[in-house]
């Protein structure tokens, strides 16, 4: 149950930290209609330079890979995710 819980948390931190990000900021073109605020998962994925699979996974399971949660994390400005969080 705890599991859980924590696997919701860290679904939701990386979709606000995903929704909160300009896309512009990171030198993705904004000029076509975007149905998504911010990032996509794929945008966030190429920034890592992991696959969405990965992505997804870790959002889903909650489950801990260090070179990947490290990729992820990098793909952030540093103030925007905190070390502990992921």
């Amino acid at each position: 149950m705890a599991n859980n819980h924590r696997v919701k948390e860290l679904a939701d931190f990386l979709k606000k930290r995903r929704t909160a990000l300009n896309p512009a900021d990171f030198g993705i073109s904004n000029q076509k209609h975007r149905r998504t605020t911010g990032l996509r998962r794929e945008e966030v994925a190429g920034l890592a330079g992991i696959s969405v699979t990965w992505l997804v996974y870790v959002a889903r399971t909650g489950k801990k890979h260090s070179s990947v949660n490290d990729s992820i994390r990098k793909s952030f400005p540093s103030t925007a995710i905190r070390s502990d969080r992921t």
